[in-house]
């Protein structure tokens, strides 16, 4: 058999062809799942992206820390030794002017009350047998009528020259003069005895109001029964006089003043506390948060252990190279920290409101500031924001229109609005880019 060389490169030339055909198919094949590739990944990447729904919000700038109560207490002392009473309730605002508590200076008041005791049983005696002896002012007083009737008879008996009978008339008269006599003798005896006792009483009264002191109050304000010792050290009348060093949490020595049942010259027994101002003293750490504080601006202050938020005004501010002392002014809400002394507070030194967003949506194009959003066409749109006010996590921005400068000039744009979505990470999408 004879195999011709022509035949044989023609097969050749098939088979080579064949092989470039199926190479083109294999990175044609190739090239297309690579594209496809490539245009899936974003859009399987966004169908992940986290949005979220704008609303209108408040965000603040607060600082926490702990607070020291600086109040406008007077301590009232004991002048005298003795045993102690006490007249007024806690924690109630009182007049000036009430009396508080009262001393007995030492037992001779006991023996003083228990011998006036003795003299008002005697006089309410004495009083007694007045009331009983009513019938016995009316026989003094017929007594008396019938003396005046008899004068006169002896005195018509003279003038008609009976003189038998004016001997019988004297000698009646006599008697019932005599009996007269002896009835309002008795009668003096008893009104004496009465005024003495009333003038002994008198004076012992004289002298256990010297020996019982009693105190009132000598302003209007909070009654307290508890002490701490700081009283002096913290308060209002210092302000000024406070230093970056004196900012310093000084152990209390709290005593209740109304369990003790006697008291020497010079104890306390209780206090009135102003409460119309007091002050509360932080110290924070220097920011710029903090430099936003002036005297005069207001402010609001959680007291964290009562929940309470209460308005206060900057009075006065300590600055240090690392730290700040702050003097805030209240004139509120004292009946509930009266006692208190040192509380952990949060102060808000700033309020903003507008739309709030997380501030990793946040992202510059071409200088401008913004975020994207996501349209009803699941379309990725970028929006220019303006920032109001931000802390933490999260800014507040104004909606509706901004101003954005462009190349030199001025533009009013449209921004975010209420129930936009808006993209958590604004970095991880571009515009114009389709979320499934």
């Amino acid at each position: 058999m004879f195999t011709y060389s022509g035949d044989n490169m023609i097969g050749e030339k098939r088979r080579k062809k064949r092989l470039r055909r199926k190479k083109f198919r294999i990175l044609l094949i190739t090239v297309t799942f690579l594209y496809l590739l490539f245009r899936m990944v974003p859009v399987l990447y966004a169908s992940n992206l986290k949005t979220m729904t704008v609303k209108n919000d408040i965000i603040e700038i607060s600082a926490k820390s702990k607070g020291i109560i600086l109040k406008d207490e007077t301590v009232y002392r004991s002048e005298v030794q003795g045993e102690v009473i006490f007249y007024q309730d806690e924690g109630k605002r009182i007049p000036k002017g009430i009396k508080v508590a009262q001393i007995y200076s030492d037992n001779k008041v006991s023996q003083l009350e228990d011998e006036l005791n003795q003299i008002n049983k005697t006089i309410e005696s004495l009083k007694q047998t007045e009331k009983n002896n009513e019938l016995f002012k009316k026989d003094l007083k017929k007594n008396k009528e019938d003396i005046n009737v008899l004068i006169e008879k002896i005195q018509k008996y003279i003038v008609e020259g009976r003189y038998k009978e004016v001997k019988i008339l004297k000698e009646e008269l006599k008697k019932k003069v005599d009996k007269q006599k002896a009835m309002s003798g008795g009668k003096t005896l008893l009104n004496d005895s009465l005024d003495n006792l009333n003038e002994k009483k008198e004076k012992i009264q004289k002298v256990i109001e010297k020996l019982n002191v009693n105190s009132y109050s000598q302003r209007t304000g909070i009654l307290s029964y508890t002490i701490d010792g700081l009283e002096a050290i913290y308060s209002v009348k210092n302000i000024s006089k406070f230093t970056a060093n004196d900012y310093k949490i000084i152990e209390r020595k709290i005593k209740n003043l109304k369990s003790q049942t006697r008291v020497n010259i010079g104890n306390p027994i209780y206090k009135i506390i102003n409460n119309y101002e007091w002050y509360i003293l932080v110290k924070l750490k220097n920011n710029e948060s903090i430099d936003t504080l002036k005297e005069g601006k207001d402010v609001y202050i959680e007291v964290l252990k009562y929940n309470e938020r209460i308005k206060a005004k900057v009075t006065r501010i300590i600055k240090d190279k690392q730290e700040t002392l702050i003097f805030f002014k209240l004139n509120s809400h004292l009946y509930k920290f009266y006692n208190e002394r040192y509380v952990d507070v949060n102060i808000i030194i700033d309020e903003y409101e507008g739309l709030k967003i997380p501030k990793s949506a946040i992202v510059k194009r071409n200088g401008i500031k913004g975020v994207y959003t996501r349209n009803i066409s699941d379309i990725v749109k970028f929006r220019p924001i303006e920032i109001i006010g931000e802390s933490g996590e999260y800014a507040v921005v104004k909606d509706g229109y901004v101003d954005v400068e462009i190349n030199g000039e001025t533009e009013r744009l449209r921004t975010i609005t209420m129930f936009d979505q808006v993209i958590i990470n604004g970095d991880k999408v571009n515009e114009n880019q389709v979320i499934n």
